[in-house]
């Protein structure tokens, strides 16, 4: 790295302690317009950092992804406050300034760690031609074959089968009232399987690409005839990372717009999944813009600061337990441990809805920071995560990397008990392959 990138560095890691200063005076003296713009700023800030420690800024750096992802998860609650209410509201306003925090602790958690500017290009370096795969990826695609067609039975008995009419008009949570433990674990698999093959994708026969293509093609139409997106986007995520690995894309305001355009574009196909049949358009877009998956988990941050402003006394922090404990408790079946807790996102309907509802609610991991270690958690937790962030980039086997960038929006609405259980189900074809090889 030349000096003047050093100097741009440098001048980066001042501009974040600024933030953390700027954000403890507004913590205690509102000021609403003020939040907004150094929250929006801290954004190009953390391009501007990663791209000026990077040698080069590809478009699928983890980094960059996952600082955009956690800008949008927690903005959007104070921006429609401020615009539609004229100021942001008590109950958004100090949660958003924690929330906040968690951006210039990332940033400075990335430059506190070197970078070894590993750039591979998986196909020349990583990936070898393995004929001793052959029957291991013929497996793969059969198991691949039988879980799609499982997962096409569910359909059919649900009624909802290709049923693009109801993506509009009914509600998801009524078509699909009895899914279990086990549809949700076949869909984790279905998503470990393409992904394999994405990754490996120069290995295959072009008879196995074409035959991977036409089950993805059929799994997204399947799954978009109803309004899910969860079910295929990190699959779509993954293509795109060996793509912009492949052509060597760097990250500029052209693919910033692209993917803003991308996110608008599901979270309208979001509020048609909701079902409100009376709406026109312009509602529509309304409705996206007040009613996305962006808007929701930040309920779980305002919930539990207000929880612990009105019993100051009474409330539990974790310590650290949600991040230790909760990914092995999970892991355990509840007919073996009847009195396994639940999960910090359902912990959170009962406290607040004194009831469990049958479909998991997003949860914040800013949330998670707090609950376990209060006002400073934010800054600890995603300080670390930063850190992290480097660890991946600089590590040799880019199959960890690729992992945890497409599930980098699981990770932002969720917990870390569920985060990590669904990365398990979703890396074993692709962490096993590795160990083998």
């Amino acid at each position: 790295m030349n000096k003047l990138k050093q100097m741009f560095v440098g001048l980066g890691a001042f501009q974040c302690v600024l933030l953390l200063i700027a954000y403890l005076f507004l913590f205690f003296y509102k000021n609403d317009l003020l939040l907004i713009i150094l929250f929006v700023y801290s954004l190009f800030l953390g391009f501007f950092i990663i791209e000026n420690k990077e040698k080069k800024l590809f478009a699928n750096n983890t980094s960059l992804i996952f600082l955009l992802f956690l800008f949008l998860y927690g903005v959007f609650n104070c921006i429609i406050s401020y615009v539609f209410l004229g100021a942001i509201s008590d109950e958004i306003y100090h949660p958003t300034v924690f929330y906040a925090i968690s951006i210039p602790a990332l940033l400075l958690g990335i430059l506190s760690k070197k970078n070894k500017n590993f750039y591979p290009d998986i196909y020349t370096e990583n990936i070898k031609k393995d004929k001793q795969s052959a029957p291991a990826n013929a497996f793969k695609l059969v198991l691949l074959g039988i879980l799609i067609a499982y997962k096409t039975y569910f359909f059919y008995s649900a009624g909802v089968l290709f049923s693009f009419s109801n993506a509009g008009t009914e509600s998801r949570l009524e078509m699909f009232s009895n899914v279990g433990q086990i549809d949700v674990i076949v869909g984790l698999f279905i998503i470990g399987l393409f992904s394999y093959f994405v990754y490996y994708y120069k290995n295959l026969p072009k008879k196995t690409v074409f035959v991977v293509s036409c089950l993805l093609f059929y799994y997204i139409l399947m799954q978009l005839s109803v309004g899910n997106r969860r079910d295929f986007v990190p699959i779509l995520i993954g293509i795109f990372w060996v793509f912009v690995n492949i052509k060597r894309l760097k990250f500029g305001i052209i693919g910033f717009a692209g993917i803003l355009l991308v996110i608008f574009l599901f979270n309208y196909l979001g509020t048609l999944r909701a079902g409100d049949n009376g709406s026109n358009r312009s509602q529509l877009i309304y409705q996206t813009m007040t009613n996305n998956e962006f808007v929701y988990p930040f309920f779980t941050l305002t919930y539990e600061l207000e929880q612990s402003k009105k019993h100051p006394n009474n409330y539990n922090f974790h310590y650290g337990t949600t991040y230790l404990i909760n990914p092995i408790l999970i892991l355990i079946p509840r007919a073996i441990y009847p009195g396994k807790p639940v999960s910090l996102a359902n912990e959170f309907l009962e406290r607040k809805y004194g009831r469990n509802k049958t479909i998991g609610f997003a949860y914040n991991p800013v949330t998670e920071s707090f609950i376990n270690f209060g006002y400073i958690g934010s800054f600890l937790v995603f300080f670390l995560l930063g850190r992290f962030l480097v660890f991946l980039l600089n590590y040799k086997n880019q199959v960890f990397n690729f992992l945890i960038f497409i599930m980098l929006i699981d990770f932002c609405r969720g917990e870390m008990g569920t985060y990590l259980y669904q990365f398990l189900f979703v890396s074993i074809f692709l962490i096993l392959h590795r160990k083998k090889k």
